[in-house]
């Protein structure tokens, strides 16, 4: 059985999100709930410890873009790009509620396998070959 066809869920339903506090540059934004399960989740509250900007603090130290602040920002502009789509794609070409939310989550979490400094190392990780 599809994914699709297990989970509904309307956009525009306002009851389907939650109001979320992003930090500085976004402030409060809405989210849809099932997100809440993720961000309230101990693995991607350690996101909060983790700078974004890896080494830059220190030398501006008010460069504290944290992981975490980026992670719900990225959710929150995956969110409001999918709803502008949804209202300018032909109906044959919208996508299902379980798609949306899985644009959003994807978003949500793609930094979760990141640890502090990760992209400092990356030069290190670097097989012969170039990959």
């Amino acid at each position: 059985m599809p994914v699709s066809s297990l989970i509904e869920w309307d956009y525009k339903d306002p009851k389907n999100y939650y109001r979320t506090n992003h930090g500085k540059g976004i402030g409060y934004a809405k989210l849809p709930k099932v997100c809440k399960v993720i961000t309230d989740n101990p693995t991607f509250a350690r996101l909060r410890y983790i700078k974004q900007l890896g080494a830059v603090l220190y030398i501006y130290p008010e460069a504290t873009h944290t992981r975490h602040a980026h992670s719900l920002g990225t959710a929150h502009l995956a969110c409001e790009l999918i709803k502008i789509l949804q209202e300018q794609l032909p109906e044959e070409s919208k996508m299902t509620g379980a798609e949306m939310l899985c644009v959003i989550i994807a978003a949500l979490c793609h930094d979760l396998g990141h640890a502090a400094f990760s992209h400092l190392c990356e030069e290190f990780l670097i097989q012969s070959d170039g990959t």
